[in-house]
């Protein structure tokens, strides 16, 4: 029988991976250049403000072709702004993004294709852009309403307010897509301040907060006309965020704000918590390996964390590792599946499924007489099946035995 199953998921990964072959041809010939922009809002003068606009795609939407060793994305882009039925701006701009292998080019990762700049009255407009592909004749566009804000007494006090990352040569890179990994170092803020109601003191104050929940705040007396800092997140857990900033004295206050994501990789996660990532890597790494990395210097345990999982990557000649992404795809799951009284990939159920992955079977019994809730999982080509019961009934199931 078990021979039988492993014929059986034979046919189904060979017909699998046709599918997938086919369908990564269809998609060739389908693929379009999806992209969004980003607006930000500065004051330029009393009757105008400079709209920045960042253009910005995934890798993967895009065709790239072999050209002199180098692998290159053609595109053209238009934009055009409205004001009811009039044009009043339209600029078209070519440009080019140019990568040394074909590995990156199949990256999932967002990257900046245009910035530009123009000039607006306060009010409403309608923002068209069209981007086109030369490689692959394919076009995109992105129609949006947008009200471009005034800026000073009355209005506006506070800029857009810029997010991004601090690398450690001490450059800010604004953050394309608002999603900020604490593998980028600190994030970073910036707003410029338009007017102030008084001469008095003035206090900043920016606030990170999630839910309501406030992480971060920082008081500071505005000496200047901008407001610009770093913020550590490495203690804060992935998921969304507000970022404000509010400008206030005796009397009154104006504040703006922004939302950001959180991210966190495994290689952040690692090193802010090295015991809870150790006894992760315990479940598939040997004691000698685990050990290596606990006991190794500071300095030196980035480096045996990278070489434990580059043993492990089924194509070490690519820059994807498959297997570490799989593994903390499995993680992932758990956390969102099994959590309860204790982390998801700390429970049995989660430990089970990190390891084997999904069952290929799974019996539930929530409701048996004289028993408490169980559930049976089977995984056919390793002729194993696991039990988990539910003993204490408070939903987390516990791992009953292990038959072989």
């Amino acid at each position: 029988m078990c021979e039988g199953v492993k014929m059986k998921k034979w046919i189904y990964k060979k017909a699998f991976l046709f599918f997938l072959f086919t369908s990564l041809q269809a998609q060739q010939e389908t693929l379009r250049p999806d992209f969004k922009f980003l607006p930000l809002f500065f004051r330029h003068s009393e009757d105008q403000t400079r709209v920045e606009l960042h253009f910005r795609t995934n890798r993967l939407n895009l065709i790239f072709k072999s050209s002199d060793k180098n692998y290159v994305a053609k595109l053209d882009l238009n934009l055009y702004v409205y004001s009811g039925n009039k044009l009043l701006v339209h600029e078209s701009h070519d440009t080019a993004i140019t990568l040394s292998s074909y590995d990156e080019t199949t990256m999932d990762t967002t990257v900046e294709l245009k910035q530009l700049n123009i000039l607006l009255p306060p009010g409403k407009f309608k923002f068209l852009a069209k981007l086109f592909d030369r490689n692959s004749s394919k076009e995109s566009k992105v129609e949006t309403l947008m009200v471009v804000p005034r800026f000073g007494a009355g209005s506006d006090w506070i800029s857009s307010i810029i997010l991004g990352s601090v690398s450690k040569d001490g450059k800010p890179q604004i953050l394309l897509d608002n999603r900020f990994s604490p593998d980028n170092g600190m994030l970073y803020y910036y707003a410029e301040i338009y007017y102030l109601p008084s001469d008095e003191n003035i206090t900043g104050t920016v606030s990170l907060y999630n839910n309501k929940t406030r992480f971060y705040k920082l008081n500071e007396k505005i000496t200047s006309n901008t407001i610009s800092g770093t913020i550590p997140v490495d203690s804060l857990e992935s998921g969304p965020y507000t970022l404000k900033i509010t400008l206030s004295d005796a009397h009154t206050s104006y504040s703006k704000e922004t939302t950001l994501f959180i991210v966190w990789s495994p290689l952040a996660w690692f090193e802010t918590d090295l015991n809870g990532s150790l006894e992760l890597l315990s479940y598939i790494g040997s004691n000698d390996e685990i050990d290596s990395i606990r006991k190794a210097p500071k300095e030196e345990r980035r480096k045996k964390f990278e070489n434990f999982w580059r043993k492990r990557d089924p194509t070490p000649n690519t820059a994807k590792n498959e297997a570490m992404d799989e593994f903390y795809e499995r993680v992932k799951y758990a956390n969102e599946h099994f959590t309860g009284i204790r982390d998801g990939w700390r429970t049995d159920m989660g430990r089970v499924y990190i390891i084997y992955g999904p069952p290929d079977e799974i019996e539930r019994h929530p409701f048996e007489l004289g028993s408490a809730p169980y559930e049976i999982w089977y995984y056919y080509a390793e002729r194993k099946k696991f039990i988990f019961i539910d003993k204490n009934q408070n939903g987390e199931y516990e791992l009953y035995n292990p038959v072989r």
